[in-house]
């Protein structure tokens, strides 16, 4: 017997060190978290109507799915190479086949297509539903199929179906990244549930992240660990209370300041958590639940039965290396003035224009901003000491309120970071408090490299040493090298890297230590970089 079931309706509970997915039967008192036995040799077939320039009238209207431009091969092997490059976990995707089969939950092959059903469209939420939604089809118990015995959890079939209402591009020609959506979902496909850290690829509102963080990195490497503890991860635990109540499923998150490690989890029915991190001083923080992270509906009653603020524990708690760290964290009862602000950046009062979000925004390292705030509460009351944020090299500045611009006929508030260089991508917290009153942005800020500087010099023949024509033009096929401006260093990792040779399609990777180059929107194979 197997279980089908659309992530939309599978219960979540809180799994040692990360969120996972569990199985969903009714009456079953005791879920098991879905896990792949084919962890080391996944394979997934791509439809092949799922090319560039796709059309669907599906959703009622003519919509160009994915763009014209568009690479969406490129784009699913490049999201499967994403999770193969967690060197601390034992996962890795083989490489992506071609199929014309479509969606069919039951015949045990993975494959990714666009909605071509009113019903598949309809377990995606309509048009306006989610960009896409993997179907895992699971063992409900444990069982023997076909003489062989079958764990409950185990994972017989991700499919993964795209919504036709959206238009998806991979050279960002659109909103919507086909790469980071597809990536999002194979990390459902591996059993994870949607993130609690608003910057991290599973945050459910992700569209354009590409890259893994820390907290996905250590979801996966506890899931499925490598060969021995490769991340030197340990156990921080402890109960969470409100009044001397056990607070059920609130999202408490483990953040490094200085490393920009962060790790964000749900507190189990009794309050409980428990999780594995680097070893590390942390800022702990307890927020209510928030998002959409898949519960059972008696899960988020319990989640609502006790009103607290985002409550942030006093000190950074030490976590020792080959130790087990205890930390109970009474919360803040009562409801907050503030609430979720829309959030925006800017140079040092720049203009804003309507790049307002709710979700995530990029902060590029080695300069100073401003976070734009935009809501009720985010006035004249809040100063600079009113500020906290949690990661590396980050600093508050000046905080006044903005009357040159507003949003939605109401003034801003700018909030000036300086932040220091950093030679990788970290999430960053934003900890907000008024009197008796908190919020907080936690992961909000996914913060960059520094952009690399170039001069028209920058760039010259690979084989000659000699710079390409006056116009700057390149010649698709040729290869070339690219220098940084004088005095700048920040175009690769200090340690060179070499590519490590072909990869199983025939091609060289167009990622090395967290390095790309493209040519508009469309990514090159790299040879070699280094920071220097």
């Amino acid at each position: 017997m197997k279980a089908a079931l659309a992530l939309t309706l599978s219960c979540a509970c809180l799994c040692f060190g990360d969120i996972r997915l569990f199985t969903s039967v009714q009456g079953d008192p005791s879920p098991a978290p879905l896990f792949r036995t084919d962890n080391a040799a996944i394979g997934y077939f791509l439809n092949q109507g799922m090319t560039a320039n796709l059309q669907s009238l599906l959703s009622g209207s003519n919509v160009t799915v994915i763009s014209t431009g568009s690479d969406p091969v490129a784009a699913v092997r490049a999201a499967m190479a994403t999770w193969n490059a967690v060197a601390t976990a034992n996962v890795h995707f083989v490489p992506l086949q071609s199929t014309a089969t479509g969606i069919n939950a039951a015949d045990d092959t993975n494959v990714i297509a666009v909605a071509s059903t009113a019903d598949q469209l309809s377990a995606l939420g309509g048009t306006n539903g989610a960009l896409a939604v993997t179907f895992n089809s699971y063992s409900p118990q444990n069982q023997q199929i076909n003489g062989v015995q079958v764990t409950k959890g185990a994972i017989f079939d991700s499919d993964i179906v795209v919504n036709p209402a959206y238009a998806f591009s991979t050279d960002g020609s659109t909103p919507i990244d086909l790469q980071s959506v597809i990536t999002h979902e194979l990390g459902h496909a591996l059993g994870a549930n949607h993130a609690t850290l608003v910057g991290t690829l599973m945050y459910w509102r992700t569209s354009n992240q590409r890259f893994l963080s820390s907290d996905e990195v250590t979801l996966v490497s506890t899931a499925y660990p490598g060969a021995g503890n490769l991340l030197g991860l340990e156990t921080l635990a402890g109960t969470v209370t409100a009044g001397g109540q056990p607070v059920a499923y609130g999202m408490v998150s483990m953040i490094d300041p200085a490393t920009g490690i962060s790790v964000g989890i749900l507190t189990g029915a009794d309050g409980t958590y428990s999780a594995l991190v680097p070893s590390g001083n942390y800022q702990l923080l307890v927020e209510p639940l928030a998002g959409s992270i898949y519960l059972t509906a008696a899960q988020t009653t319990q989640a609502a039965a006790i009103a607290f603020q985002p409550t942030l524990v006093s000190g950074l708690v030490p976590v020792g290396v080959h130790s087990s760290t205890n930390a109970n964290i009474a919360v803040t009862t009562g409801p907050s003035t503030l609430s979720a602000p829309l959030v925006a950046v800017s140079a040092v009062n720049g203009r804003v224009g309507t790049a307002f979000t709710g979700g995530p925004v990029i902060v590029q390292s080695g300069q100073s901003i401003d976070l734009v705030l935009a809501g009720a509460g985010y006035d004249a009351s809040l100063n600079a000491g009113s500020f906290q944020v949690f990661g590396p090299g980050i600093s508050v500045g000046a905080v006044r309120v903005d009357r040159t611009t507003t949003f939605n006929g109401v003034p801003i508030l700018r909030v000036t970071l300086a932040v220091a260089p950093s030679a990788s991508q970290f999430l960053a917290t934003v900890f907000i408090s008024n009197g008796t009153s908190a919020y907080s942005l936690t992961g909000a800020l996914v913060v960059t490299p520094p952009a690399p500087a170039f001069t028209s010099k920058s760039v010259v023949s690979a084989a000659s040493y000699v710079g390409v024509s006056g116009d700057g033009a390149v010649s698709p096929g040729g290869i070339y090298s690219l220098y940084a401006a004088p005095n700048t260093s920040n175009l690769g990792p200090a340690t060179p890297v070499n590519n490590g040779g072909f990869d199983p399609y025939g091609l060289l990777s167009t990622n090395l230590a967290g390095v790309s180059v493209t040519f508009d929107g469309v990514a090159a194979p790299l040879f070699f970089v280094a920071g220097g």
